[in-house]
């Protein structure tokens, strides 16, 4: 399984939103207290991940959803969705039929979000920082 999301192409991504950087924007949901929200870009896809901190256990539950820009309507449900922990995969599961998926993040350096499209490549996000960053702000 490791070999074949390593031949698979890294979409470049960028951070088109992260509502840790500011006051939120007019006509956007705000999130719980403890809860961060992010919007990446990658080529004609777009994923929205939102983390939710538990100040009992310290563990970060990821919320996400990955959507084709061009078609929002078309779902990209049904692709794998991994965390990585170095070159192992730590843990998987399929998004439901909206691209949608849950993980909840045991506190432990090095995890990747990994995200293969089949046909357009894979979307890779380091949550260390967001981690981090998600635990500075409680």
């Amino acid at each position: 399984m490791e070999r074949a999301l390593s031949r698979l192409e890294v979409l470049p991504t960028t951070l088109a939103f992260d509502s840790a950087s500011g006051p939120g924007k007019r006509g956007l949901r705000k999130g719980p207290a403890g809860s961060r929200h992010l919007l990446f870009e990658a080529d004609d896809l777009c994923l929205d991940l939102r983390l939710e901190s538990d100040s009992t256990t310290g563990s970060i539950t990821v919320h996400g959803q990955v959507a084709d820009r061009r078609d929002p309507l078309k779902g990209l449900g049904g692709n794998p969705v991994y965390l990585l922990s170095g070159d192992r995969v730590a843990a998987w599961l399929f998004g439901n039929g909206n691209g949608e998926f849950v993980f909840e993040v045991p506190p432990r350096a090095g995890l990747l979000l990994c995200l293969p499209i089949m046909e357009r490549g894979q979307i890779l996000i380091a949550l260390d920082p967001l981690c981090s960053q998600e635990a500075a702000n409680e």
